[in-house]
């Protein structure tokens, strides 16, 4: 009688290799756009960091050489630097800072639920709709000291005509309200998106409390809407900061350098003198002081929650 064959073991799983583990870890799928943001961001990136240690003129080819640190040296004791980073700090002080008080009262406004808010909304979001170079433009217009509707409806009320961007006294000022125009509408949608969001619970413990709107609203709204402020706060500074195109249309940075950014600064030397090492040296301050900024505001937020 013949005997059963025994059962084969079943061979034991070979390990996948390299280009299998790849495939299935799904990095083949994200690696060609990997790979084209490092070419159109990382070389450019990359060569504006060379040119920003090199004295590199357009004009003077033969003349380029290594140049150290002496382009971030010369700029930082440069007192048209110093002016411009100054007007840049200034600017985003008040434009940040108005447009976090004038949306908090907008977005209180919409959360409100009052008859006709959904008309005001629609309203409120247009100027996000408007490019920052058509909203330049715009205020161009109503600035004019001739017919300008701005100085048209001052002398309604008896008050003369104003040269609002070709004053040093208004000048900057002009700069601001057009910003906060524009980008109020941005800081109204996130504190809104953040009241809608608020548990009830607190707003209804305050309520049987007896607390006031005011108290409810320091006591109880604010500490529970930190986080979303500060992201609010976040994204508004990193705008104001790199303004160019406000600056550039409406004042060009004048008069004389009363309104000059950082960002028309580079502009300046890098496309009109063509020294792009300074340029590129200007550029590489800006995004340390983004950096620096970012990180400030993200250690803020981070404290504020308890981390």
């Amino acid at each position: 009688m013949a005997t059963a064959a025994a059962p084969r073991r079943p061979a034991p799983p070979q390990p996948a290799s390299m280009w299998t583990r790849i495939t299935e870890s799904g990095y083949s799928y994200v690696s060609p756009a990997v790979a084209v943001l490092l070419l159109v961001l990382g070389f450019p990136l990359a060569f504006s960091l060379y040119l920003s240690f090199e004295n590199y003129n357009l004009l003077l080819p033969f003349t380029n050489g290594f140049a150290g640190a002496d382009n971030y040296t010369r700029l930082l004791g440069d007192e048209r630097f110093q002016t411009a980073f100054g007007n840049t700090v200034l600017f985003t002080v008040a434009s940040v800072g108005t447009s976090l008080v004038i949306g908090m009262g907008l977005a209180l406004l919409l959360n409100s639920r009052l008859r006709g808010m959904k008309v005001f909304q629609l309203l409120m979001i247009m100027p996000l709709m408007v490019s920052p170079a058509v909203t330049a433009v715009i205020w161009k217009w109503l600035y004019n000291p001739d017919w300008g509707l701005l100085n048209y409806l001052l002398g309604l009320v008896g008050i003369g005509g104003w040269n609002w961007t070709g004053q040093p006294e208004t000048a900057l000022l002009s700069l601001i309200i057009a910003d906060v125009w524009r980008n109020t509408s941005f800081v109204t949608l996130i504190l809104l998106a953040g009241l809608v969001s608020l548990p009830k619970e607190p707003l209804e413990a305050a309520k049987i409390d007896g607390a006031s709107a005011w108290q409810t609203f320091r006591y109880v709204v604010i500490p529970l809407l930190k986080p979303v402020i500060w992201v609010a706060v976040l994204f508004r500074v990193m705008d104001s900061l790199r303004v160019f195109e406000l600056v550039y249309i409406l004042t060009a940075g004048g008069p004389g350098t009363s309104t000059e950014s950082v960002t028309t600064l580079a502009y300046e030397e890098g496309l009109r003198n063509f020294n792009m090492g300074s340029a590129a040296a200007l550029s590489y301050i800006l995004f340390a002081v983004l950096s620096i900024v970012s990180l400030g505001v993200v250690w803020m937020r981070n404290r504020s929650e308890g981390r």
